[in-house]
């Protein structure tokens, strides 16, 4: 015991076949540090004892779960470097124990990170991040690796990792239905590369990461976007096609395919909660590919997906919920209840691309599940400040702490507009120390500009035109624009 504490020991020296099971354990057994050493061979009895019944374990009944103990083979968990898979056995009637099983990530370091522009412009979690394998016996996730992202395989009976060749800068992982294939977002484009590496293929471009992408059985991958409907395209390459059509909806995103391959479950963004950065009002919408026939199937849930067990999975505000599914009928037959309470999803994440409502987790075909917890992401926090040309910093007084953004100071140096909270305008009087709001909820979106003589504000409105106010907001809205396409402006000439 002196020698383990004083170095570590020689993994290496173990057997080929030795599980990743009893490695995990034998390092619980030798952890230097003295509190986080298992100390109790009752609890390795119990370990060992759920390794050896793994080969029998059998699938959920297709009832509605009564809590998150009723479910049958399905959990794993990723936290912080590494990703955590719980397996458990059970019975409607019955539940069992879970049994919990850290995987690390290395030599990934960080788990999902998002590149946008330059490397110190990142924001992990923001896509889903990892994909089991159909036959549940290994991961694909996406990890930065010191200078980029990259896409990694992580085998359960292997310690580490390997890196996939040909998956520099890759995000957003996504499998063929046979799992020799997997699929990514690198270089501005969307590839796929077999899962072992090598040359990767180039299918379409792919300016924005999409929001979720999903490959059918049919050689179809459908994917969403920032904004719009979800496409189609040839899992051999080609230009996309939209598959669903907008109904007053900001747009259509993290599409799955149903088991048939002729259906997808889609998640619908309300136009105008989606234009003041809310997530209430998304919804989850089933859709036939073959006549475009839809059906509302939950409110408030985003990223559905047919789990194996015969349900219906999705997140409603960093909760992992589930429900029974008749996929023949395409009806929802069961109540919705909570299978996991905090897993991370990707709201507050930091911008319309970073905050899609993804979820953070994966199943297998065999119905285990990793996942990442955490729950959504806390609002993003600031503070108005003015910084001289010394560099020296005063907060604005009288102004809370928000979410700010593009600050615009009047004319005449008395007065500031900010976006705030990604939904309303709001002026600070620097003399008067007053903050008010401009306008309507109804009207007036964001980024703020002033006229040259500090009269009226032209901003951004929720029917997707320019518009203006007068700044002391006692006139009404009027457009500027009418032809939509959320216009920006930068300034305004006399």
């Amino acid at each position: 015991m002196l020698a383990v504490v004083k170095s570590e020991p020689s993994w290496d020296a173990l057997p080929p076949e030795t599980t990743w099971r009893l490695r995990e354990l034998l390092s619980w057994c030798f952890r230097k540090e003295q509190p986080r050493r298992l100390r109790e061979i009752s609890v390795a009895g119990v370990y060992l004892e759920a390794a050896l019944d793994e080969p029998t374990r059998h699938a959920v009944h297709e009832t509605a779960p009564k809590s998150a103990s009723a479910w049958s083979v399905i959990v794993a968990a990723a936290m912080a470097a590494s990703l955590v898979t719980w397996m458990a056995t059970s019975k409607a009637r019955d539940p069992q124990p879970v049994t919990k099983v850290r995987v690390g990530l290395q030599p990934g370091k960080t788990l999902g990170v998002f590149y946008q522009g330059p490397a110190s412009s990142i924001s992990p979690l923001s896509r889903t991040a990892m994909v089991f394998l159909p036959d549940g016996r290994g991961l694909i996730f996406s990890a930065e690796n010191g200078e980029q992202g990259q896409l990694y395989l992580r085998r359960l009976d292997e310690r580490d990792a390997m890196p996939i060749a040909g998956t520099d800068g890759a995000i957003g992982p996504f499998l063929s239905p046979d799992g020799s294939w997997v699929g990514f977002r690198a270089d501005g484009k969307l590839k796929k590369v077999p899962i072992e590496g090598g040359a990767a293929r180039a299918l379409c471009d792919l300016p924005y990461p999409p929001q979720g992408v999903s490959w059918g059985r049919d050689a179809t991958i459908v994917f969403g976007q920032r904004v719009g409907p979800i496409l189609r395209i040839s899992a051999e390459g080609g230009l996309p096609e939209p598959v669903t059509t907008l109904q007053d909806e900001y747009n259509h995103l993290l599409p799955r395919f149903l088991p048939d391959g002729k259906r997808i479950l889609f998640t619908s963004r309300s136009n105008r909660l989606a234009r003041i950065g809310s997530w209430e009002g998304t919804n989850l919408v089933l859709q036939s590919l073959e006549n475009g026939e839809r059906k509302l199937l939950m409110e408030d849930a985003a990223d559905g997906r047919f789990a194996p067990t015969g349900h219906v999975v999705f997140v409603r505000v960093g909760t992992l919920m589930a429900a029974s599914f008749d996929p023949n009928r395409g009806e929802i037959t069961g109540v919705a209840v909570p299978v996991v309470e905090s897993l991370r999803q990707a709201i507050n994440a930091g911008g319309i691309q970073r905050s899609n409502a993804a979820g953070q987790f994966s199943f297998s075909a065999s119905g285990s599940l990793a996942y990442v917890p955490g729950g959504i992401f806390p609002p993003e926090s600031s503070r108005l400040v003015w910084v001289d040309r010394s560099g020296d910093v005063e907060p604005l007084l009288a102004v809370p702490t928000g979410n700010y953004l593009g600050p615009r100071v009047s004319p005449d140096g008395d007065r500031v507009a900010v976006w705030k909270d990604v939904s309303s305008i709001w002026i600070y009087n620097i003399s008067a120390t007053t903050w008010s709001r401009l306008g309507s909820t109804e009207t007036v979106h964001g980024l703020p500009i002033w006229t040259p003589d500090g009269g009226r504000l032209s901003y951004s409105a929720l029917d997707d035109n320019l518009h203006w106010t007068l700044s002391d907001g006692s006139g009404p809205s009027e457009p500027l624009t009418t032809k939509g396409g959320v216009p920006l402006t930068r300034g305004m000439d006399p």
